[in-house]
């Protein structure tokens, strides 16, 4: 003898394959909105260390020669460093 349960209680796929789909593209956003902060933070971080190499080049451009001598760098030093991009290290 088979008993027959009804559906109505039980979650049918129809059901759960659209939760389970919208649940996906929502944990997706969610990821992607995640990592575009992360790769905005480091775009900030990156501008900011840019800016602070482009600052200590001009700095150590106007330093005399003692000064140089001091932290162990000749004029010759000073100048190569100088002309460099902010974005080289």
């Amino acid at each position: 003898m088979s008993t027959m349960v009804p559906l109505e209680g039980r979650l049918s796929p129809e059901l759960v394959v659209p939760q389970i789909s919208q649940w996906r593209s929502t944990a997706l956003l969610r990821l992607g909105a995640h990592i575009g902060w992360i790769l905005m933070g480091r775009g900030f971080s990156m501008v900011a260390q840019w800016h602070t190499r482009a600052r200590q080049r001009r700095q150590l451009m106007m330093l005399n020669p003692r000064l140089l001598k001091d932290v162990g760098l000749t004029q010759a030093d000073a100048y190569r460093e100088s002309l460099k991009p902010f974005w080289r290290k």
